[in-house]
């Protein structure tokens, strides 16, 4: 099969144009190399990823990049610095716009816009992406899975805390899933803020070194919450795309 042919199956994008616009582009990787001819034959032991500029450009960030093209860029977030910092690093290396937002203490995968136009269309589809987290918590959670659902406020100290619905509550679910004892992998149906943190913490289970939220134990510079995969669908492209990192801890 052509590689031109392969992309458009493997992705689903709507047209061939598509896929050898990322192919010539230097988008595409076969068996991890960059190909970028669309008439390349390929098997199916042939293992086809998409990349981006971050190929040619990586050793120049001083950040890891997950994905970059011409619409958005895909970078990993260490602990231990506030987003507005972590966002004037990428500034430096790219002009982008800020999506969305990770706690100070929190590391992982966030996705910026290279346009105002890529930025109303992420907001506009943000309820459809797939946003897994992994924590280690203390203590054992009730269930090995469930449903938190709560309405989140904020008190002067800045501390968010579950409340009864009113007109300054925000309605929060959290979906969570127990990997191993104090291991948990979390899925937000909202985005609200701090709402993994304060949502473990109801169950009696806070984040390991997250002493806001009740912990006990103490990490440097951190807590162990990492924001692990992102599933979004390409504002362009049309087709559904998924990174992780895994997490630190």
């Amino acid at each position: 099969m052509k590689l031109v042919e392969a992309i458009q199956q493997k992705f689903k994008l709507a047209s061939a144009t598509k896929a050898r616009k990322l192919i010539k582009s230097g988008f595409v990787l076969v068996n991890s190399i960059q190909v970028q001819r669309p008439d390349a034959e390929v098997g199916p032991q042939d293992q086809l990823e998409l990349a981006g500029h971050s190929l040619r450009r990586q050793q120049k960030a001083p950040f890891e990049i997950l994905f970059e093209d011409e619409a958005v860029l895909l970078a990993v977030k260490p602990a231990g610095i506030v987003v507005e910092d972590f966002f004037k690093k990428v500034c430096a290396y790219t002009p982008v716009i800020l999506t969305h937002r990770l706690d100070r203490p929190v590391s992982g995968i966030m996705i910026f816009a290279k346009s105002g136009k890529i930025e109303r269309l992420l907001e506009s589809d943000w309820s459809n992406n797939d946003k897994i987290y992994i924590a280690l918590v203390e203590g054992s959670l009730p269930k090995a899975e469930g449903r938190i659902e709560s309405w989140l406020a904020e008190n002067k100290d800045l501390k968010v805390y579950s409340t009864a619905e009113g007109a300054h509550s925000k309605r929060a679910i959290t979906h969570y899933r127990t990997l191993s004892k104090n291991r948990v992998e979390v899925r937000l149906e909202t985005g609200r803020k701090n709402q993994i943190r304060v949502h473990l913490s109801d169950l009696g289970c806070p984040i390991v070194g997250d002493k806001k939220y009740g912990a006990k134990s103490y990490m440097q510079g951190r807590i162990a919450l990492h924001a692990y995969q992102l599933s979004f669908k390409h504002p362009l492209l049309g087709t559904r795309m998924t990174f992780s990192k895994e997490a630190p801890f």
